[in-house]
């Protein structure tokens, strides 16, 4: 996969949190990896729901693991996605009881 553009850092970086992941090189994908990630966004965007398949389940830990996350990251990870499903539900429910 060829690069378009040069980023001024390696880090990336989640501009709705200021978290910063580090990489410490590269990501590249393979050609078979890159789509197995867009059908991974793609069913993420324009679905309701889906089960991952085996090679979408190890093209996620793959990347996941790229970063060289400690365990502490992965469980403020896990604990930010749990808090954002919980708030979630709390406004379909109220949404529900407005109805």
């Amino acid at each position: 996969m060829s690069k378009t553009s040069t980023r001024a850092t390696t880090n990336h970086s989640d501009h709705k949190t200021r978290t910063v992941i580090p990489l410490h090189h590269d990501l590249v994908l393979t050609g078979a990896q890159a789509r197995t990630l867009w059908e991974i966004c793609t069913l993420v965007t324009y679905s309701d729901g889906f089960t991952y398949s085996p090679e979408q389940e190890a093209l996620c830990a793959f990347i996941a693991d790229s970063a060289g996350s400690s365990a502490s990251d992965r469980a403020f990870c896990l604990a930010r996605a749990e808090q954002r499903e919980r708030a979630e539900i709390a406004r379909y429910r109220e949404r529900r009881t407005a109805a």
